[in-house]
């Protein structure tokens, strides 16, 4: 059972990221049509959305590790967890554009209503990643600016399965990032980390790039940072990970 705190973070991490999925799903729905001219409206409705759920997701982390360390609260740089911080330079803009060529690619394949379901699929999927993201960087934002005596300098974040995870973040549940490694995700991850600090001992699998744990493999995607792939996946760019079927918990 998790401690109370963590599942109490748990939890509200994963009402916030439902709460924007569901409402860039509610703008996706409300769409007259599907077709280019509708992507400004619909960005414009929708992103500002998803950085509030960014930055809800850096006050919830940031908030988090405080209480987990017994520390005062820190200042952080919120703009550089939210948005294009968090894809590597990516325009959110381009990000959400996405969604609709899924749909226009797909139409010819399986019908329109088909492929408007597809395309929403992607999109939530993508809303549920960039706050989860939000929330993965500020573990190094905290712990690059967190006051702290030797004995509680973090060294490393051991990973937290959500209850009712997939089999390959349960394979990797206990697992062990370096301070300064991000943790690896995947589409719809809820899993977190809790901070270990200096007196404490590292244990279990160290997790990298390149780790690889029962049928899990941590690979580097140049967008979304490290995620969570089985042994016989590979991706070159944002589409193979916005597949809404991969990897879901």
């Amino acid at each position: 059972m998790l401690p109370a705190l963590t599942a109490a973070y748990q939890g509200e991490m994963k009402r916030t990221r439902q709460a924007v999925a569901d409402h860039v799903a509610s703008v996706w729905r409300r769409l007259p049509d599907y077709r280019d001219e509708q992507v400004p409206g619909f960005l414009q409705a929708a992103l500002p959305v998803v950085q509030a759920g960014q930055r809800r997701a850096v006050a919830l982390t940031s908030a988090y590790l405080s209480r987990a360390l017994g520390a005062p609260p820190v200042g952080l740089d919120v703009e550089t967890l939210v948005g294009a911080a968090v894809r590597n330079g990516m325009d959110p803009a381009e990000v959400y554009r996405r969604p609709f060529v899924t749909t226009w690619a797909a139409i010819a394949k399986i019908g329109v209503q088909a492929a408007i379901e597809k395309g929403l699929s992607r999109l939530t999927s993508t809303a549920d990643m960039d706050v989860a993201m939000s929330g993965r960087d500020t573990l190094l934002a905290y712990q690059r600016v967190a006051p702290a005596v030797e004995s509680d300098r973090i060294i490393g974040w051991r990973r937290v399965a959500e209850p009712g995870c997939c089999d390959f973040c349960l394979s990797i549940d206990g697992a062990h990032t370096g301070p300064d490694e991000p943790q690896p995700l995947h589409n719809r991850c809820g899993c977190t980390a809790d901070p270990i600090t200096a007196g404490s001992s590292l244990v279990g699998a160290l997790l990298g790039v390149g780790s690889r744990i029962d049928k899990t493999v941590i690979r580097e995607h140049g967008e979304l940072g490290p995620v969570i792939t089985a042994h016989g996946d590979s991706f070159a760019g944002p589409d193979d990970l916005d597949d809404p079927d991969y990897i879901e918990s």
